[in-house]
């Protein structure tokens, strides 16, 4: 069997991340990009220095998490514990919680124990609109 160089496997299948791939790219990193559901199966071909979960709209189950040993972090588009799972920016709007980003290892069963990073981006007061029947 034919195995790969060293590199970065990045997960996600959201155009918004390609920024991120070319960012690798252009920094010297051998970076793979995979878009659909990812096997353990499929990881026996790749020798990963780090796994990158960005806008994947796959759980990545604790299988896989398991498999990459400890190698994978979560790039979460809100500021967790708030809003996790699909769509937070709007959650966080919506349910006036703090909005942001956070960096994570993703760990078996969801555990959000060792935060890398984690940015407050602004906060929103809810406002009074001119016609009475809408809230801001």
């Amino acid at each position: 069997m034919q195995k790969y160089g060293e590199g970065v496997l990045l997960l996600s299948n959201n155009r918004d991340s390609f920024e991120l791939y070319e960012w690798l790219k252009s920094n010297g990193v051998n970076v793979y990009y995979y878009s659909d559901k990812i096997s353990k199966e499929q990881l026996i071909f790749l020798r990963l220095e780090l796994t990158i979960n960005y806008n994947y709209s796959y759980i990545v189950n604790d299988e896989i998490i398991a498999s990459l040993y400890g190698k994978i972090i979560n790039m979460h588009i809100s500021y967790l514990p708030w809003n996790r799972g699909s769509v937070p920016n709007f959650w966080s709007f919506i349910d006036d919680t703090p909005k942001g980003f956070t960096i994570h290892m993703l760990e078996k069963g969801g555990i959000q124990e060792r935060l890398w990073y984690r940015k407050k981006f602004f906060s929103m007061k809810r406002r009074k609109h001119l016609n009475p029947h809408i809230n801001l």
